[in-house]
């Protein structure tokens, strides 16, 4: 028996001046007024509809730009959501049962009725992502799909970002030029909207180097457990001004000062340099494989080498031969949270900007 579909309704824009009449209770009222009103085009698909709303009915904005992608914010059930556009000029959302088209900006042109009628076809009942030759298809044709998942809640950030900018008086007294931020991806605005990682999500919490260009240098900080994850990165312009050292040193100092409970900073060394700087300018030390499992290499060649380490090992000349043994080398390096550690972090600050170039 052939499906039956319903008749399609003409789309009449909701006119501002009932907006306006209407009790404002934010982006969830709108959505209340805009489906219980029969004035919205509903396309039936396979399984479910595409119903076209204004971007006023989730109060989708654009709030800022990072490396010359827009990053969006939507709110939805009372929640607000951030994402990166990439670029595409429609957004399709599933939002209680119900999957929404929207303009990423209201001036693109209407979606092309004969790709609806495609898409609906292909839509699956929960969740887009499930089928990935639709992901793909609909990137083709400039659609974003975006699925939410539990409202991110920002921590307090105050505390950490005071020192912060404590440390960048300080640090301003050598290179005017630089300045130190602590924010989440979607609320950072360095020069020329630049960062030198590229990024994929806008919650990411991150510490950054700022001059004139941009963020040219930065960690990121990842929470697991009672740990912090950092990974950095330094624009290849910038290399070899001891700017990543610096960075190390406040993230160090700042753990302290957010609201959980930090015991250790936990970084992945690429090359014997880290390493070293890890070890021995911070208090680093190398976990066993019985705790890290991905340092086995190491810990398997000091084994082969007989090689005992002791507090006069040479690590640069250690890490030198072991990356000999390996086509990739990495470490996993832990820095305990302790008290000696945040002491040395603060003099190791001020060591640090003796070595720097500010330009």
């Amino acid at each position: 028996m052939p499906r039956q579909f319903r008749k399609t309704r003409k789309f009449i824009p909701l006119p501002i001046t009932d907006l306006n009449r209407a009790p404002q209770k934010g982006a969830d009222s709108n959505l209340h007024r805009y489906k219980k009103t029969r004035k919205r085009r509903r396309f039936v698909g396979g399984y479910k509809e595409i119903i076209i709303a204004p971007s006023r009915t989730f109060d989708l904005q654009q709030i800022n730009i990072i490396n010359k992608n827009i990053i969006y914010s939507i709110t939805i059930n009372g929640c607000i959501y951030y994402f990166l556009g990439q670029n595409k000029k429609y957004l399709l959302v599933l939002i209680n049962d119900e999957y929404y088209m929207l303009k990423l900006d209201e001036s693109h042109k209407d979606i092309d009725m004969t790709l609806l009628e495609d898409i609906k076809q292909q839509l699956p009942i929960n969740d887009v992502r499930t089928k990935r030759s639709l992901i793909k298809y609909l990137r083709r044709i400039d659609i974003l799909y975006f699925k939410y998942d539990v409202c991110h809640k920002n921590l307090d950030l105050r505390p950490a970002q005071a020192k912060v900018l404590e440390l960048t008086g300080i640090l301003q007294t050598k290179c005017p030029n630089l300045s130190l931020h602590l924010d989440y991806i979607y609320n950072m605005h360095p020069p020329n909207n630049r960062f030198a990682i590229r990024v994929r999500n806008p919650y990411l919490l991150i510490l950054c180097l700022y001059n004139e260009h941009g963020c040219i240098s930065s960690i990121s900080i990842n929470f697991e457990d009672e740990s912090i994850n950092i990974d950095s990165v330094t624009d290849s312009n910038f290399e070899g001004k001891k700017y990543n050292k610096l960075l190390r040193s406040v993230v160090i100092l700042i753990s302290v000062l957010l609201p959980v409970h930090i015991s250790r900073i936990i970084s992945v060394a690429i090359n014997p340099i880290s390493a070293y700087l890890l070890i021995t300018y911070f208090g680093g030390i190398i976990p066993p494989p019985d705790i890290v499992p991905d340092n086995i290499e190491f810990f398997t060649f000091l084994q082969e080498s007989h090689i005992t380490i002791t507090p006069e090992t040479d690590y640069k000349e250690l890490f030198k031969e072991f990356e000999k043994t390996n086509r990739e080398f990495e470490l996993v390096v832990y820095i305990e949270l302790t008290p000696e550690n945040i002491a040395n972090a603060e003099v190791k600050f001020q060591t640090i900007l003796d070595e720097i170039l500010c330009d």
